[in-house]
């Protein structure tokens, strides 16, 4: 396998993110860990990590920034993630995958 070094760019959204909460009544994760993506379930299983699309914040940030819009006002289940990635160096997907490192 090759190396390849890789700077932070907003542009390409490598390494910095942007994160706003949804409504206060949808308490969806999914923002912030990634969810499976329904088009490659033709291909692959629900539980196959090739299904999933690593586009929460936390994934596109891994060692990274992730600016949190209204962190506060945001609910107390969409706050655990950022709870256990920063306290236990990894998070939970919103499906039946190991965990992430962060």
């Amino acid at each position: 396998f090759s190396v390849v070094k890789l700077m932070p760019s907003r542009l390409r959204q490598i390494g910095i993110a942007k994160t706003e909460p949804g409504d206060e009544n949808n308490q969806d994760v999914s923002a912030l860990v990634g969810k499976v993506d329904i088009r490659q379930l033709e291909n692959f299983s629900q539980s196959d990590p090739d299904a999933y699309s690593y586009s929460g914040g936390l994934n596109r940030t891994t060692q990274g920034l992730l600016e949190f819009v209204e962190m506060f006002k945001a609910p107390i289940k969409v706050l655990h993630p950022l709870l256990t990635a920063t306290q236990e160096g990894s998070y939970n997907g919103t499906e039946n995958f190991g965990a992430f490192p962060y």
